[in-house]
This record gives structure tokens, sequence and C-alpha cells, in this order.
């Protein structure tokens, strides 16, 4: 079966006409289209640039899902309420920022049942939050979660990363094992059961292209830390070369598919976290327009100091080894608690300061905190912003 059958080539509600039955209407932006030049991210007058970017990931719909401490629901007009809002991306480019990395867009909102796609998420949702980013002259990245056995997901959110189609030939999903399983075969093009769902996945990442193709300002990430939690239900070599093997295939078919709708903005794709070792397992997805995107943080195992020679050690492996731009796509303390073990203002200047000085593009990873709403306490997350680190990293980037 091919990889890609293309959205013309099919029938159903994954179709392309069926996608073009709500048709986007970009907002006018400037023509430049980011793209890759080697090491380097470049604009359309073909100058490099940075991405500087931060990661949100709170907003009215996980609230909706339960994704936090105290969480109520909103609408999405209450800019008073939601976690983030036009205000937000405002104060966000005031500080420094040119983009705005939308994090946790489960596949299962993108497509519900049967390989659809599921046209009211754009229109109530990703739509506004894009437009809210381009009318401040923001950059947007469309950050896609993986599919993996997420700790937590089973209990509160049936299965939250996965979409039911995913299961159509496994009717037993009970425990995390045989998600993973499930998962493993999915990477697995030898595995013939799993080419429906395949498919279901080119045709739903290629709707997504297509609904932003004519945005200069958006890019797509194709699975935020893939492969996650995998290792906790295999620990073997075989198991970890069938997962690094089938990722780097499913990624080449899956830009295919969007390349194939027009699209030609950048492409984001994670490191496969299968393997502990970043060099280990992450071959190169051999594809225009792709920027390699590892996370890193200072941790209860990893220093400041540790974490520039990690940082230095992932641009290596981008230079040489991939020969692709490098783009720390997630960065910061993890868990919170780090924030009292070290100088903030130091450790902070230690990292920026670094990721300038090699010119690498960055996504800090913060939420609301940020953005000085009075419902700080409500948020579930460990890496949100108090007003200190917003004067520290506010003082940095407009230096």
């Amino acid at each position: 079966m091919p990889r890609f059958r293309g959205l013309s080539n099919i029938t159903g509600p994954f179709a392309r006409s069926s996608v073009e039955e709500a048709p986007y209407i970009p907002p006018e932006v400037d023509p430049l289209k980011l793209h890759t030049d080697g090491l380097l991210i470049k604009d359309g007058n073909n100058d490099p640039y940075r991405l500087l970017a931060i990661t949100v990931g709170w907003n009215e719909l996980t609230k909706k899902d339960g994704l936090g401490s105290s969480c109520t629901s909103t609408p999405l007009n209450d800019e008073t309420e939601a976690w983030w809002n036009p205000t937000g991306v405002s104060e966000m480019k005031d500080l420094g920022f040119n983009t705005i990395a939308l994090q946790l867009l489960t596949f299962s909102r993108f497509s519900q049942s049967n390989g659809d796609v599921n046209m009211g998420f754009f229109t109530s949702y990703l739509d506004p939050w894009v437009n809210w980013n381009t009318a401040e002259g923001m950059r947007t990245v469309v950050k896609i979660q993986r599919f993996n056995p997420t700790p937590g997901s089973f209990d509160r959110h049936g299965w939250y990363f996965v979409p039911s189609w995913f299961y159509a030939d496994y009717s037993a999903r009970d425990t995390y094992a045989k998600v993973a399983e499930t998962v493993l075969d999915f990477y697995d093009e030898d595995v013939s059961t799993m080419d429906t769902e395949r498919g279901y996945y080119y045709d739903v990442l290629a709707a997504i292209a297509l609904r932003y193709q004519d945005n200069p300002r958006v890019s797509i990430a194709l699975g935020n830390e893939p492969m996650l939690f995998m290792s906790n239900y295999f620990d073997d070599d075989d198991h970890r070369l069938r997962c690094a093997n089938g990722f780097v295939d499913i990624q080449e078919a899956a830009i295919d598919a969007m390349v194939a709708t027009g699209y030609d903005g950048l492409f984001h794709v994670d490191r496969n976290y299968a393997f502990s070792t970043y060099s280990d397992g992450n071959f190169k997805v051999d594809r225009s327009n792709v920027i390699w995107e590892p996370h890193l943080y200072v941790s209860d195992g990893t220093t400041p100091n540790e974490w520039r020679d990690k940082l230095d050690s992932y641009q290596n492996f981008a230079d040489n080894t991939l020969g692709q731009p490098l783009h720390a796509g997630e960065w910061g303390f993890n868990p919170s608690g780090m924030k009292d073990t070290y100088n903030l203002n130091t450790t902070y200047q230690t990292m920026f300061n670094h990721l300038e000085t090699h010119n690498i593009s960055h996504s800090i990873h913060g939420n609301s905190r940020i953005y000085g709403y009075s419902n700080w306490s409500d948020i579930g997350n460990a890496n949100h912003f108090d007003e200190e680190e917003v004067a520290i990293i506010s003082a940095i980037l407009q230096r």
C-alpha cells in the first residue's frame, strides 16, 4: 500500500473536498516564508532567521479537558478568564518573542473517528489562535502531540493522546503495554493491519497543511516527544530499532503528504524518545525544510553547566550527523523546584547567552504565569513563570 494516497485520490469524510467545505481564509500577512538552507533557517529574503519562541499549552480548551488543578469551562471570547488570549499574545511580543508554539494539540482533536477531519476544532479553536498570533505579526508552530501511552491519560482522558480510530484492529486497549504495542505497530510499515490508520494519519496531517498553506507565519511540528514512555514497556534493541526505523519512515511519509497539498513551510521534528541517548536511534528525516527539535531542561540530573554542555552536543549532532538546523524546542526548569536551587538571573543569563552566542533558535517552555493573569494558582504545570522570571526574561530579550 502506498504511504500517502493523496487527498484528491480518496473518498469519504477525510477527502480533499471534505476539507474544503469550510475554507480557511488567511489574514493578510507578510509574504515571507521560512525555509532551511543547510544549517540555517532563512526568511524569504534569504536572510538568516532565529525563532525566539515560547511554548503555550494552557488555554480554554485544555481547561475544559481538566488539564490543570482547578479547571472550569471558559468561553473562547472571554479574554479576562481564558488562560491565554489576544492580550497575552501582545504581551509575549512585547517581551521579545517572535513565535508562539501551540502545545497540547492532541491528534484526537483533529480527528475523532474514522479518520475524519474535525473542522469544528479548526473553526472554534485553532483558527482563532493562529489569527491572534498572525494579527500581532507573530509566527505559530502548530505542535501536534505524539501517539504514545501517556501515564494518567487513560484514567482522566480515555487514551486522550490517541484517536479512537487508532484501535480499529485492536479491540483490547485496557493496559499501557497494549497501547505501546499498538503504537509500535503503527510505526512499522511491515505491519499491514495498521495501513488504514496510517492513511488516516497522513490525510489528517495533509488537511492541517492545506488549512494553513497560505499563511507564511505557520510551521508544523510532527509529534511532541514521540515514543516517550515506550521504553517502559520493552527493553530490548529489536524493539528500539523498530521504533527508530519506523519513526523516520512515518515522518517522511507525513511530510510528503503535507507537501503534496502545496504547503512549503518548516517542519519541526523532535528526537526519538524510545532511546535515552539522543544520538542512538535518531536517524535523519531526509526532507526539505526540516529542523531538528530536541528538548532540554535544568533538572534534578542536569545542572546549568551540564545543560550548556548538552546543548553543545545537540548542536554538534545536528550540524555533523543530521546536517539540519537545530531548534531547542523546549527548555527551562523541570521540575519547577529547581528554580529555588539556582540564582534565576544568573542561570537564565547563562542559558540565553549560550543560545544567542551559538545562534540557536529556541522555544522556552512557559505557560500562563507570564501573561499577568490573576488565576496563576490554577495552572497545573511545573514550568510556568512568576513575576521575577518575567522581569528577567524580558530584560534579556530586549537588551
